[in-house]
């Protein structure tokens, strides 16, 4: 879907003809014509227009030139003490920073430059530096400082009374709250910036005001006006001849079709958004409309023929070529639905693993990238909070922030920062252990195996699905398990706990089991969950008994509660122990008996589902070597 640019205006020089809407809508032409009046300028005038040309050279993504342009129009501006032309120049160089992903930098320059307009009362200065903070702030994915910013911004934009500026500031808040997958609150802003753009008839401020609704209106489902505004669209690029944004607004326009399940239009949209794509040498456009095109005939059940399989190869060879690896590995995967459907199952196959190694790496780099965002929200939270103790020494306040205060909140940061990153490294986990998992089995369905071969496969598998379930467990221990809605399902404890003792590897260390459930034994739950609390205490009893013990189950009902005892003759527990048994990743004084891998969860999150069934969960034991029982309580 169209996105407003990742710029933002800045101040036009002081009786020059070349104003802000021309150097958004036009970077070319404003840049050509402010090349030409450079010579002519006066010293002063010549540090404005070098930050104009900057502008425009940043609008088009050449920041080598814009870069040559501000280092000397900052030179300019310090030798004139023009303190404004000067910030004017930093801001821009955040700009080049944080879209070149160096989000650090950019806001230390943006801040910087926000207290300095602030300190001349610039407040045109100012809500364009909020703006881009705000910009900034949204591209790391800290959603609220975004929204704080931009509204700050837009505050200042309406004390000043410019629409363009009003309806740009509009923008940026409707953005941040379609990132937020906040469509209901985005709608909104983007109608009241369509409203500016078209009292000033901004054409362009109108189609990115419009082509955000539709994204939004999509998002929303609501088609009828997802399509309203994407057609509205099309005769504002025809009438500029922007070939480019007219074959998106097309594109976007057979997507929508194809949500309404009206196949052939949205075909036919696609496919001459793709002829444009292909007429204009729009690469990356090339990609996305075939993508587009193959998912409209999957929603039409057209059959895959060899016209289709190539263009996704054709696609493909130009994803690997600009590398696209996102786009590649969708490719890689529609291509190995082709070689299916045309019984090619060699290629298909190919593709099917190539798929899966490109998924993997760009889940990899994306979790890298949101851990560094993270890390330098928390470095920026550090800087803010150090900033605020500063100014409080200054004025003799500082006293009034408590050492325990400090390390309270201290705390809370250095939680939260280790339950994101530990949440992202174990959800970006997830894919290549179940890609292992799901390989393994298919190879296992091979007639051609050895006995030797078969038993080797099944060891890695009973690996891998132990590895997936701690990954799993990491991923609950770092959610709020209590959200989550339960099921309301029959459940027969005897039957469950016969299944679990059966899967559990006690017959791989010659353990006995003791089932003994008083009948009926029948609860009202979600069987996933309170199979996984059986699943956790059985195999600790397996995992923390020697070899050759037996381990008990049994299961009585009383005044409408059903109690199941799990009981081991393993190592025991301390009253150490016993204190802080279900918290997260403790460790036990006991031992697994044969070196078996253990994440400290299971326990704690056995006692997080329980409470949601609205039971009790607790350990007993005589201590060292003594064994002991668990026991689980559920209403009937």
């Amino acid at each position: 879907m169209m996105n407003k640019s990742d710029v933002t205006s800045i101040d036009t020089i002081e009786n020059s003809p070349i104003d802000k809407r021309l150097m958004r809508n036009s970077p070319r032409a404003a840049l050509a014509a402010l090349t030409e009046r450079l010579d002519a300028a006066t010293i002063a005038e010549r540090a404005g227009y070098l930050n104009h040309i900057a502008f425009c050279h940043i609008q088009l993504s050449q920041f080598d030139a814009a870069q040559s342009a501000l280092n000397e129009s900052i030179e300019i501006s310090q030798g004139l003490g023009d303190v404004i032309r000067e910030t004017d120049g930093r801001a821009l160089r955040a700009m080049i920073d944080y879209m070149n992903n160096r989000y650090a930098e950019a806001i230390d320059a943006l801040q910087a430059a926000r207290e300095t307009y602030q300190r001349h009362s610039h407040l045109e200065g100012e809500a364009t530096a909020l703006q881009n903070l705000g910009r900034v702030y949204r591209l790391m994915g800290d959603f609220p400082a975004a929204l704080d910013a931009n509204q700050q911004a837009l505050s200042i934009r309406k004390q000043l009374g410019n629409r363009f500026d009003v309806g740009d500031a509009y923008i940026g808040i409707g953005l941040v709250h379609q990132s937020m997958d906040n469509h209901q609150e985005a709608v909104p802003a983007f109608l009241k910036a369509l409203a500016e753009f078209e009292a000033i008839d901004d054409s362009k401020g109108k189609a990115i005001a419009m082509g955000n609704l539709g994204a939004s209106y999509e998002a929303l489902k609501d088609y009828e006006n997802a399509l309203k505004n994407f057609q509205r669209i099309l005769p504002i690029f025809e009438e500029t001849d922007d070939q480019k944004q007219r074959a998106t607004s097309l594109c976007n326009i057979g997507l929508i079709y194809s949500a309404m399940k009206k196949h052939q239009e949205a075909i036919r949209h696609i496919k001459e958004s793709l002829e444009i794509r292909r007429q204009i040498g729009n690469r990356f456009g090339i990609i996305m409309s075939i993508l587009a095109l193959h998912e409209a005939y999957k929603e039409s059940h057209s059959p895959f023929g060899v016209e289709a399989l190539n263009d996704l190869l054709e696609a493909l060879s130009i994803a690997e070529s600009i590398q696209a690896k996102k786009q590649a590995y969708r490719l890689h995967e529609r291509i190995t639905e082709c070689y299916e459907g045309l019984n090619d199952f060699e290629n298909a196959y190919k593709h099917f693993k190539a798929y899966h190694a490109l998924k993997e790496e760009v889940f990899n780099e994306e979790s890298d990238r949101r851990v560094k965002n993270l890390q330098v929200a928390f470095k920026v939270e550090e800087i803010k909070k150090q900033a605020e103790i500063d100014r409080l020494k200054t004025i003799e306040l500082a006293n009034a922030l408590s050492e325990a205060e400090k390390q309270r909140r201290s705390a809370e940061e250095a939680s939260r920062i280790k339950s994101e990153i530990l949440n992202i490294v174990a959800h970006d986990l997830q894919t290549p252990i179940s890609s292992i998992v799901n390989f393994t089995y298919l190879l296992k369905q091979s007639p051609l195996l050895t006995e030797k071969q078969t038993t080797m496969l099944s060891n890695i598998e009973q690996v891998s699905t132990a590895m997936l379930r701690q990954t799993v467990n990491l991923l609950h221990a770092a959610s709020e398990r209590q959200s989550e809605e339960l099921r309301h399902e029959s459940i027969d404890l005897k039957e469950m706990v016969e299944s679990v003792a059966r899967l559990s590897g006690a017959s791989r260390k010659n353990q006995i089991f003791q089932i003994m459930i008083e009948m009926p034994a029948i609860v009202i739950g979600d069987s996933d969950k309170l199979r996984e609390v059986f699943e956790n205490l059985i195999g600790n009893a397996v995992k923390y008994s020697p070899r050759g013990t037996r381990i008990s189950v049994t299961g009585t009902r009383h005044e409408g509660i059903y109690r199941v005892a799990v009981k081991d003759e393993g190592q025991g527990l301390t009253q150490y122990d016993l204190e802080r048994l279900f918290g997260k990743f403790q460790r036990l004084s006991a031992k697994p008996t044969a070196g078996e891998s253990s994440t400290g969860l299971g326990l704690y999150i056995s006692k997080q589902l329980v409470e949601m069934h609205n039971g009790k969960i607790w350990a007993e034991s005589e201590g060292a070597g003594k064994g002991a029982t668990f026991f689980v309580e559920l209403p009937i």
